[in-house]
């Protein structure tokens, strides 16, 4: 079974979810992040986590995060 195909898609649904393209995945992730932040005390709540996570995906710095760590 190749599963090359399905590797190469999913990196580049998640790309485009930390580039804040609008859809699901982004959306996903961006809950997630915001589930993070309020755990680790940054966020005050779900809601403060939220709008913290779609100020880092929309301001281009979830993407610049990703690009440094593949230049590792």
């Amino acid at each position: 079974i190749d599963l090359a195909p399905d590797v190469w898609d999913h990196a580049r649904v998640n790309e485009a979810a930390l580039a804040a393209q609008p859809s699901p995945a982004s959306d996903q992730v961006a809950l997630t992040v915001a589930a993070i932040l309020h755990l680790l005390g940054v966020a005050g709540d779900l809601a403060d986590g939220l709008t913290r996570a779609r100020q880092i995906m929309l301001s281009g710095a979830a993407l610049r995060r990703l690009n440094r760590a593949r230049s590792i």
